[in-house]
């Protein structure tokens, strides 16, 4: 029968301090140090070690779309905005419109954006009829440079704008003063003006400027020039001076008043028209008396003849209204654009704009005010061409005209349009928007145009799946406001968009411009991945895999392991044996189909096996330990660490059997009749196996039955004849052991020249004697033992203060025993008061290795002499 060897007994102090040393480090291994770069890594009672990975901190792991959060790893969220900032994303998204259309900046009503004037632009010279007044001197035409239609009213011409005075020298009696010069800011118009500073005095009555050359005013009867007289106290007056041929000729003086003012002069005063065609040494003069120095400026002067004129010219189309509008503001609408070129010299230069229908004509004036650069107009016609049938546009120009200096008046006429845009109410609903995932809804925000007489109301909705009409949705939520506000809709994967535009004005549509709507889901998918990991140097192979997570319904985490060139699938729950090497790197991959669910790991562990110390001798024998004396049985150990893996040590083999052996390999021969135990023990160590064997009497022979008187004479004789030699060289003290009563060796003797060389086997030695000790101190009676010891005999003797051990070569004596137990008293009487206070230094036992070679050196021991002293 096997068992495991004896234990260690508590009142061994030497085996208790073993026993806990080991446990301690056992302990001590096991505690895990937590490093918030690392694993942790615990070792195992079975020679085996756990790694565990967990996540309050992301160092050595590698995060995509996860998060750590309360030392778990989940899905984070993932915030996103659904924004609809152009009319293309919500028709994109259409599912129901009814009057609505993408508009320049948002989605707003429908409208008949048809220019049903043709040819509004006059790019073409076609469609319009241009009609001048009655006696053709104002017109209208379109201007083909220009593209545009231009009403024209000239008469007269510019004679000069004084802008320089090439032609104008300073002209006056001697005793007169100053000049003339140009002067760039005080004039009516143009560049400049003529200055003319003069001081007349008593002895002279006038100044002038004098023209050169040739004037040739034959084709008209008056001129008109701008003067601006400082001062005209004294009296100042205007005339024209020229010659004939020989012949002066004058125009009536006209008297100057303060400031610029236009003077129409008579010129058919200077001669007929024949002769005003030649007109010589042309002055502009200045008269008065006594005249202190001031100044005079001229500008603009003009040649013309007295008018009068009350003339309309007009641009005209004839429009065909093929569908009625309603009559309500904004159903009809003209619009143009208009730019006057000049206006000057006229009493009066106006124009309207009229649509005739069959209600009646209906005039508009515009252009009342002479702005800079092209205007824009536009009337509203609703009322009045609601019906079909023929309309005519008309654009009238008037000019009156009562003055004799030159006349201006120029307008043009372009970008011509009429509409009936006729819009009517309007919705918009969108199809059921796929968000991917549930989502819960945060702010909604909207951005709208609302004019006067037009509304807008925004209402949004949530549910599950494109199937509106099941219960998962939810009722509309409504908003008349734009702005920011809270969704308040329940979480879900779609939503709609349902949008009612309103207005009481044909020709003003709300628009809307944007909507966004603020979601947040898990995110779909993520991954961690671990750094690798790479086991102790005393690592055999990876056991398994174990992950605690949390998946709720519709979240998942799949993981892959393998030694960092290659991962493959393993389960939450799995074995890590297919992975070769120390080193280790795994995967966790999760995902969820519930936008609001999220998977959660909260810890990955990976146990492997590793190369321990020495735990326990599995030992075994091929047959029944059931022998008879002299029988042999070859016993097998196999020396094991926790984990059931083989560990390489050296092994002593000793048996409690008084005559039998057991060999260095295992080999027991049966000797006495009885109950033994065979014993291996790990040297250095106390692990140690035992196997009881059960020995019976030996079978007697047939000779030895036959002739018991001769075998008798046989034995005696060979006794008796080698009795001597035996007791000379039949056997040997090897080695004596002298060990407290704490387990600590107090001597060692030997009759081995050089005993350093046997470590190995000294050590071997005393183990094998202190595990034989703790089966010796339960035993009650006695005082000595005797066991085998790797084919040696050992013979224990158990004293007051300490043990004794002798291990013999050869059969040993029967006086053996007691020559031990004598020894044993010699020792007690002569050092025992120092074994029974010894504190464990060797100077306290000196003489005691020499007094033991009296035993170990002699064939018998013989006792010390009753009165001899102790050791001090």
């Amino acid at each position: 029968m096997l068992t495991q060897g004896p234990r260690l007994k508590a009142r061994t102090a030497a085996v208790v301090l073993l026993l806990g040393t080991l446990v301690l480090a056992v302990l001590l291994s096991a505690i895990p140090v937590a490093r918030s770069d690392a694993p942790i890594v615990i070792t195992n009672p079975d020679a085996s070690r756990t790694v565990t990975w967990t996540f309050g901190s992301s160092q050595n792991l590698t995060l995509q779309n996860v998060e750590l959060a309360g030392g778990r790893a989940i899905l984070p969220w993932q915030a996103q905005t659904v924004a609809w900032t152009s009319p293309d994303r919500f028709l994109s998204n259409r599912s129901v419109g009814v009057n609505v259309t993408a508009g320049a900046t948002g989605l707003e009503l429908v409208s008949d954006s048809t220019n049903h004037v043709a040819n509004g632009d006059f790019a073409l010279p076609s469609n319009w009829t241009f009609s001048n007044g009655t006696t053709g001197q104002v017109t209208a035409a379109r201007e083909a440079a220009s593209k545009d239609a231009m009403f024209l009213y000239n008469t007269g011409t510019d004679w000069d704008t004084f802008d320089r005075l090439t032609n104008w020298t300073w002209s006056a009696p001697p005793s007169t003063c100053c000049g003339i010069s140009p002067d760039p800011s005080n004039k009516v118009q143009g560049g400049g003006s003529m200055r003319m500073t003069m001081n007349i005095t008593s002895t002279a009555s006038w100044v002038s400027a004098l023209r050169s050359g040739t004037v040739n005013w034959s084709g008209w009867d008056h001129l008109a020039v701008w003067i601006n007289a400082t001062d005209v106290s004294p009296p100042l007056s205007f005339n024209i001076t020229a010659t004939v041929g020989a012949s002066p000729r004058n125009t009536t003086a006209i008297p100057l008043t303060r400031g610029w003012n236009e003077v129409a002069v008579d010129i058919t005063q200077l001669g007929t028209s024949q002769e005003r065609g030649f007109l010589q040494n042309l002055r502009f003069r200045i008269n008065g008396q006594n005249v202190p120095t001031t100044v005079l400026y001229f500008d603009y002067a003009t040649l013309g003849t007295p008018h009068q004129l009350d003339e309309t010219a007009r641009v005209t189309q004839g429009i065909a209204k093929s569908r009625a509008t309603s009559a309500s503001p904004g159903s009809g609408y003209l619009s143009f654009d208009w730019s006057w070129v000049n206006v000057s010299g006229v009493v009066l230069a106006d124009a309207s704009s009229s649509l005739t229908g069959s209600s009646g004509t209906f005039d508009v004036p515009f252009a009342r005010s002479v702005l800079p650069g092209w205007q824009h107009f536009g009337w509203d016609v609703s009322a009045f061409s609601a019906v079909t049938g023929s309309y005519t546009l008309s654009f009238q120009f008037r000019v009156i005209v009562n003055n004799v200096s030159a006349s201006h008046a120029n307008l043009r006429i372009d970008n011509v349009s009429l509409e009936w845009p006729n819009r009517g109410n309007g919705s918009y609903q969108s199809n059921p928007v796929n968000l991917g995932l549930a989502s819960e809804f945060g702010n909604i925000t909207w951005s709208a145009l609302i004019p006067t007489g037009t509304s807008a109301v925004l209402r949004v909705r949530s549910g599950n799946g494109t199937i509106t009409s099941d219960g998962s949705w939810t009722p509309w939520r409504v908003w008349t406001s734009e702005g920011q506000s809270p969704a308040g809709l329940a979480a879900a994967d779609h939503f709609q968009v349902w949008v009612d535009l309103n207005t009481t004005n044909a020709s003003q549509s709300p628009i809307l411009h944007s909507m966004s709507l603020d979601v947040r889901h898990r995110f779909a998918a993520g991954t961690v991945v671990s750094d690798p990991f790479v086991a102790a140097s005393d690592f055999l192979r990876w056991r398994s895999f174990n992950a605690s997570l949390d998946a709720s319904p519709g979240t998942t985490i799949a993981f892959l392991a393998g030694d960092g060139s290659s991962l493959a699938p393993v389960p939450p729950s799995g074995s890590l044996i297919a992975i070769q090497g120390p080193q280790l790197r795994w995967r966790a991959d999760f995902g969820t189909v519930d936008g609001l669910r999220t998977p959660a790991l909260l810890k990955v562990q990976a146990t492997y096996e590793f190369l321990g110390p020495t735990d326990h001798i599995r030992l075994s024998a091929p047959g029944p330990l059931n022998l008879e004396a002299g029988q042999a049985v070859d016993f097998t150990a196999v020396v094991m660490d926790a984990g059931n893996h083989t560990v390489s040590a050296s092994i002593v083999w000793t048996t409690t059997d008084p005559t039998g052996t057991v060999s260095n390999g295992g080999r027991y021969v049966a000797g006495s009749v009885g109950t033994w135990y065979v014993n291996v023990t790990v040297a250095g160590s106390g692990t140690s196996a035992s196997a009881r064997v059960a020995v019976r009497p030996a079978s007697l022979a047939f000779g030895a039955v036959l002739y018991p008187s001769l075998l008798a004479v046989l034995v005696v004789g060979g006794v008796y004849s080698g009795y001597t030699l035996w007791t000379r060289r039949a056997f040997a003290v090897d080695d004596v052991f002298l060990i407290s009563k704490e387990g600590r060796l107090m001597m060692h003797n030997t009759r081995r020249m050089r005993a350093d060389r046997d470590e190995d086997i000294l050590s071997a030695m005393l183990t094998a004697i202190l595990s034989f000790l703790m089966d010796f101190d339960r035993e009650e009676n006695g005082d000595l033992r005797r066991f085998q010891l790797g084919g040696k005999t050992a013979l224990l003797q158990r004293g007051h203060n300490a043990y004794l051990a002798a291990v013999y070569s050869g059969r040993v004596p029967r006086w053996s025993e007691k020559d031990l137990r004598r020894f044993m008293d010699d020792l007690e009487r002569r050092f025992g008061e120092v074994f029974a206070q010894w504190s464990g230094d060797p100077h306290d036992l000196q003489g005691l290795k020499e007094f033991s070679d009296r035993f170990v050196s002699r064939l018998r021991y013989r006792p010390m002499r009753e009165g001899r002293g102790r050791a001090s």
